[in-house]
C-alpha cells in the first residue's frame, strides 16, 4: 500500500489594483461647456489629484488658474465622478491632457480632448425687394443654446442709414464688419453681426433687422458656430470690395 501526505500552502498576498482608468463624456467641447470625468480602479476612498494641461507641443499657458491642480476622492469601490468647465482662456482650438493621481496608491491615469471650433450652420435667411425698415428671419431650423455664437451677414442698398439686430431673447448683436461697394442699385452695403448667445434660442425665434432708413433690396443670413471664446474677440479684422469677373481656369503647360 501507497499511502501519500497532502500538504497545502496559503500565500498572503498584498493588496493589488487593476489599472486605474479616467475617461471624459466627450472627446471635443465648446467654449464654455462643462467636461464630465469619471475614475475607476483606484484605491478605495482614497484621495486623487486631477489636473488638465495643455498637451505638449501645442499652443497654451498651463498657468493660468483652470489649469491648476485639483482635488477629489474616490469611493469605496475607487471610482469617482468630477467636472471641468471649458473656459481656460486659451481654449479655443486646443487639445488638453487630464491626469488624474492617485495619492495614496500612486495610480496614475490620463485621457486627452479638445476644444475645437465647429464649422457655421445656417439656421434661417431672410430677403425681398420691397421698400421698408423692418426685415425678419425665417424661423430658426435648430435651437441655439447658451454658449455658441450667432453670426448674420446683412447685403442691402447702399444707402447710410443706421442697421441693428435683434432676437426678441436680449442677446446683444455687435457689428464686426460694414462695407459699401458702389452707389445706387449698382452698389452693395455688406453687414456683419455677431452675438455670443447668452440667452438661448427656440426653432420658435428669429433675428429682426430694423433699418434707419427705408430700404428696399436687403437680405440676410443667420449661421450658429460652436467654440468661440467670444463674439468680438479678434486677433484680426479685414475687409474689401472688388469686382467678381468670370474665373479663367489656368492652362498647365
Amino acid at each position: 500500500m501507497i499511502s501519500a501526505a497532502c500538504r497545502t500552502t496559503v500565500e498572503m498576498l498584498e493588496p493589488r489594483w487593476l489599472f486605474a482608468s479616467v475617461i471624459t463624456d466627450r472627446t471635443d467641447y465648446p467654449f464654455g461647456s462643462t467636461a464630465q470625468i469619471d475614475g475607476a480602479q483606484f484605491a478605495p476612498n482614497e484621495v486623487v489629484q486631477l489636473q488638465v494641461s495643455h498637451a505638449t507641443g501645442t499652443s497654451g499657458s498651463n498657468a493660468d488658474p483652470q489649469n491648476q491642480p485639483w482635488l477629489t476622492q474616490a469611493d469605496s469601490a475607487g471610482n469617482f465622478h468630477a467636472n471641468w468647465v471649458v473656459d481656460d482662456p486659451d481654449a479655443v482650438g486646443a487639445a488638453y491632457v487630464l491626469r488624474a493621481t492617485g495619492l495614496a496608491s500612486g495610480q496614475t491615469a490620463q485621457a486627452s480632448f479638445t476644444d475645437s471650433i465647429a464649422a457655421p450652420v445656417t439656421i434661417a435667411t431672410a430677403g425681398n425687394r420691397t421698400a421698408s425698415t423692418t426685415l425678419q428671419s425665417t424661423t430658426f431650423s435648430q435651437a441655439v443654446p447658451v454658449g455658441n455664437t450667432l453670426i448674420v451677414s446683412v447685403a442691402m442698398d447702399p444707402n447710410s442709414g443706421s442697421v441693428s439686430l435683434s432676437d426678441g431673447k436680449g442677446n446683444v448683436y455687435t457689428a464686426d464688419a460694414d462695407v459699401t461697394n458702389g452707389s445706387g442699385t449698382s452698389g452693395v452695403r455688406t453687414l456683419v453681426f455677431s452675438a455670443p448667445i447668452t440667452f438661448a434660442l427656440t426653432t420658435s425665434d428669429r433675428i429682426t433687422a430694423t433699418f434707419g432708413t427705408s430700404t428696399t433690396s436687403k437680405a440676410l443670413s443667420v449661421h450658429s458656430v460652436a467654440g468661440l471664446a467670444s463674439a468680438s474677440t479678434k486677433d484680426k479684422s479685414s475687409t474689401a470690395t472688388g469686382t467678381l469677373r468670370k474665373l479663367v481656369r489656368p492652362s498647365h503647360s
